[in-house]
């Protein structure tokens, strides 16, 4: 099995010195173009797959994932929208009608961005009492309002406005510009691939948010 390398430098950095440091603890290894070997597929799941762990916790929790294409299909950028209108602030639904409603104490979900596809995942912690199914009702209920409902330009806005922040509050220290350059360049074939995701989120549209839902 090949896997490709990927060095990133983010910082006050002289580019002469970092090449040869590189070039003293990489230069040995030949370059070898990585065969495009086709990827296996997973079946199709027809039905959900569930499990129920029994752990020394005092309230129940949930965690829900659902199968998402690969970083670079066109649904992405709009998953990521779903995504934060789903859990992103404090205006956000699952927050509203988990937390807010006495259901659960937090609510979250995340979109996982990678080179093969992933998943979409949406959890919740309890309130002491209540029941995991609960949530779980609430989840697919909000789900399905966005899949049949076009979301108001006002939240859809809303939505926008945290991803953009987001993204620009994730490149304020080396780090983090380490972590988007290496992150797009390993996953996506380029950091451009990143910037270009930026973008499509905030052009995503009320109809786009809908038919991805």
């Amino acid at each position: 099995m090949l896997f490709r390398s990927v060095i990133v430098l983010s910082g006050d950095v002289r580019a002469g010195e970092v090449r040869n440091l590189v070039q003293k603890y990489y230069g040995d290894f030949p370059r070898i173009d990585q065969p495009s070997a086709p990827r296996e597929a997973e079946p199709e799941q027809r039905s959900p797959r569930r499990k129920t762990l029994r752990l020394n916790v005092r309230v129940e929790k949930l965690l829900m994932a659902f199968p998402i294409p690969a970083i670079g299909a066109g649904d992405v950028p709009a998953l990521d929208v779903i995504q934060t209108l789903l859990s992103g602030g404090r205006s956000s639904r699952l927050r509203k009608a988990l937390v807010e409603s006495g259901i659960a104490t937090d609510a979250y979900g995340y979109a996982s961005d990678a080179r093969d596809p992933s998943l979409f995942i949406l959890g919740a912690s309890m309130q002491d009492g209540k029941k995991a199914n609960l949530a779980e009702k609430v989840i697919l209920r909000e789900l399905e309002r966005l899949s049949t409902e076009e979301v108001p330009q006002i939240e859809l806005d809303r939505a926008r406005n945290i991803l953009a922040f987001d993204f620009y509050g994730g490149l304020d220290s080396n780090s983090e510009i380490a972590r988007f350059l290496g992150h797009y360049e390993s996953q996506a074939g380029g950091v451009e691939k990143g910037l270009e995701l930026h973008q499509r989120r905030l052009s995503v549209t009320p109809q786009q948010v809908r038919e991805v839902a």
